[in-house]
């Protein structure tokens, strides 16, 4: 059962184009890649993407479900948002930092503990040598989540957005190897076997021995 697309190796970046060791693996999809430039669009955002929840899972959420994943989401948007201002990247320390409640007031809990979780690490050799819970790096993302608290519903209705289109990026990486397989001789076909509610990584290669 694949997954965990986004963790492909990226081989190279040229002008905002990226390429991949491992995708695509089909001479099909690769003469597509190829011909229409793909490298601009099928990157790391749309692996991301592939590998996300499904549509299911987002419609069968319940309205403080939502509430909660969008301030997640707006917190972990304010701690890029805030790194990228002061030409840092965000290293998780921990593989899970954990959910928090929901509430502004949280938001402070969360700053609190943000050097737990997380470092900045500059972006070039000699950058801004800035720690994640310095006063004037918690001040720049307290004022992005003032900014942007009251528009929280957005963040669901791209998310929403995000969730009509997975099942097409998950596809195409999916058919991309069970095109190779057959290009190579292997009778392979792809079938669903769990609940996509349950886990979203729901499909298996099945190869036919003959």
């Amino acid at each position: 059962m694949p997954c965990c697309y986004h963790r492909l190796k990226l081989e190279k970046e040229i002008d905002g184009r990226e390429y991949f060791s491992n995708f695509p693996v089909s001479v099909m999809l690769k003469s597509k890649f190829d011909k229409y430039d793909a490298g601009l669009f099928l990157r790391r955002p749309f692996l991301r993407l592939a590998c996300q929840q499904t549509l299911t899972t987002f419609i069968n959420m319940s309205d403080k479900e939502h509430q909660e994943h969008a301030e997640n989401f707006l917190r972990r948007a304010a701690l890029q948002k805030a790194a990228e201002e002061f030409d840092c990247n965000v290293t998780r320390l921990k593989r899970k930092t954990g959910k928090t409640k929901s509430g502004s007031v949280n938001f402070i809990s969360y700053l609190e503990n943000l050097d737990k979780n997380h470092r900045l690490v500059p972006k070039t050799l000699h950058g801004n040598a800035l720690k994640i819970d310095d006063i004037e790096f918690l001040q720049k993302m307290h004022e992005i989540w003032d900014k942007n608290e009251q528009n929280l519903f957005l963040v669901e209705v791209l998310t929403a957005f995000q969730t009509s289109i997975q099942v097409i990026c998950e596809n195409i990486l999916l058919l991309d190897r069970v095109q190779f397989l057959r290009e190579n001789g292997v009778n392979c076909y792809i079938r669903k076997i769990t609940d996509d509610n349950i886990s979203p990584r729901c499909y298996a290669f099945i190869a036919i021995k003959e």
